[in-house]
């Protein structure tokens, strides 16, 4: 499986449908990944989209230094321990 770089450097290129792609890949897993730290469906599928949204909307943020799995659950994972320190 592409590790999303290639993805993403079509979608930077015009490519839309590579959204899509880079959606189907990684979204459901990220998911998964946060709610394992927060505790909460809801609020994992927010600080998931809030991770892919981030990558959409700074799109010069990801410098292909890591895959984009790594890049988002990074992401992810950040936006899970703020959500948490919001919590407590």
């Amino acid at each position: 499986m592409d590790d999303g770089r290639e993805l993403y450097r079509r979608y930077l290129g015009g490519d839309e449908s590579a959204f899509d792609a880079i959606m189907d890949a990684f979204f459901f897993g990220l998911v998964f990944f946060v709610e394992r730290y927060v505790r909460d469906a809801r609020a994992a599928e927010e600080i998931a989209m809030e991770a892919v949204s981030d990558l959409f909307v700074h799109p010069r943020r990801y410098d292909f230094r890591t895959s984009l799995k790594t890049y988002l659950y990074m992401l992810g994972k950040n936006g899970a321990f703020r959500y948490l320190k919001k919590k407590r």
